[in-house]
């Protein structure tokens, strides 16, 4: 790591309201990833035409890339070469990149750094370690951003495997 470094301070100490707020911004980041995680595993069974009891039985053991990449491949095999499809396929991207976030936040190293506080992480693909969430506010802005991509994983993936389902049982 070398950017800024001159920045950091992993000794400082943080107030308790900056603490505070540094909780609540990785909370509400994991509760939005959470329920983009359960959004996914149902657009996983609507794509797949799972019944409930077999919902209950399967996406418990399926982990989040796991089911973007099975929401991707049934996408692919079921659902037309078109527009709507390319922009579901563009989603599930989006989803993969935010499990990277996912990653940084829940296994980095926090540290107060000059402004708010900085995640160090490396990456268990690159061996990189780099520098994260250093700007005020940026997790909070990011949990925005998974639940819109997740209102767009109901509507277009999840509404759409449905009606799929419903017209191939009519």
């Amino acid at each position: 790591m070398n950017e800024k470094d001159e920045e950091l301070d992993v000794t400082g100490v943080a107030s308790s309201t900056q603490l505070d707020e540094l909780y609540r911004s990785i909370g509400i980041y994991i509760f939005e990833f959470s329920r983009l995680d359960d959004t996914l595993k149902c657009a996983a069974s609507s794509l797949l035409g799972l019944s409930d009891e077999q919902y209950d039985g399967i996406m418990p053991a399926i982990d989040f890339v796991t089911a973007c990449n099975l929401c991707k491949a049934q996408i692919i095999a079921l659902l037309p070469d078109d527009k709507a499809t390319a922009e579901a396929l563009d989603l599930l991207n989006k989803c993969l990149k935010t499990n990277e976030d996912r990653n940084r936040v829940a296994h980095g190293f926090w540290f107060s750094a000059s402004r708010s506080f900085a995640s160090i992480h490396s990456s268990r693909t690159s061996f990189k370690q780099g520098l994260y969430f250093r700007e005020p506010g940026e997790l909070t802005r990011k949990a925005t951003e998974i639940r819109s991509l997740r209102e767009s994983i109901w509507r277009d993936i999840v509404e759409r495997a449905d009606r799929l389902q419903s017209d191939n049982r009519a």
